[in-house]
């Protein structure tokens, strides 16, 4: 695989700035690629009776964000960050299936002693946007049996991260030192492509201490 990605950058005043980025991936070999041979348990590209891929993935990537910084909030230490984002994903490879957006917000940054952000973003990733093993795992939803995405892969059902997934995320994290801090993700997905007549609903929590050294 290869990439590249470009931002631009600019701080308009001493509370606002603003960000544009371009990028774009190139899979290779990705016909070659079997979900029966590969260590990995991610869904939702299109498969053949083998398990072999039969998209490509070569995605174009366009971001923005704008943040504004408050001179104060109460229980934040220093200047306060309303960060707003959004992302969009073209895989013009693919015959369908192949777009992805999300957008979000973030109140805080975390990092700094006694600092903190709170965050949510909605995101919808159809199934040959990009290449399920790559997606973040935690992010997916429940396949019930007889779902078309499960076609090729040798599973029948189950709960899998990936791609074909919409839905929801809410994330906190507080930093009790520049080192210690905890996170606590909620995740609240659905399948875009599902089996006929099941929920396909997934709700998938974590929390996490974490200490940087």
């Amino acid at each position: 695989m290869i990439g590249g990605q470009v931002y631009w950058e600019a701080k308009w005043t001493p509370q606002f700035e603003t960000m544009l980025g371009l990028a774009a991936f190139y899979v290779g070999n990705d016909n070659d690629l079997s979900a029966k041979v590969q260590p990995f348990y991610n869904s939702g590209n299109s498969r053949n009776v083998d398990g072999f891929l039969t998209q490509n993935y070569s995605p174009i990537i366009g971001n923005a964000s704008a943040t504004y910084r408050l001179d104060s909030f109460p229980g934040y230490v220093g200047k306060f960050p309303i960060k707003v984002s959004g992302e969009y994903l073209d895989n013009p490879a693919a015959a369908s299936n192949n777009r992805a957006y999300r957008a979000g917000v973030t109140l805080g940054k975390s990092g700094k002693k006694q600092t903190w952000e709170v965050s949510y973003r909605y995101q919808r990733l159809e199934a040959d946007a990009w290449y399920d093993a790559l997606v973040d795992d935690d992010n997916g939803a429940f396949y019930g049996v007889g779902n078309p995405r499960l076609f090729g892969t040798g599973k029948t059902s189950g709960w899998f991260g990936g791609t074909n997934v919409k839905g929801h995320q809410i994330q906190g994290v507080y930093s009790f030192t520049d080192f210690f801090n905890f996170t606590f993700t909620y995740y609240m997905n659905d399948l875009i492509v599902g089996a006929p007549g099941t929920s396909a609903r997934g709700d998938h929590f974590m929390a996490d201490l974490n200490w940087k050294f």
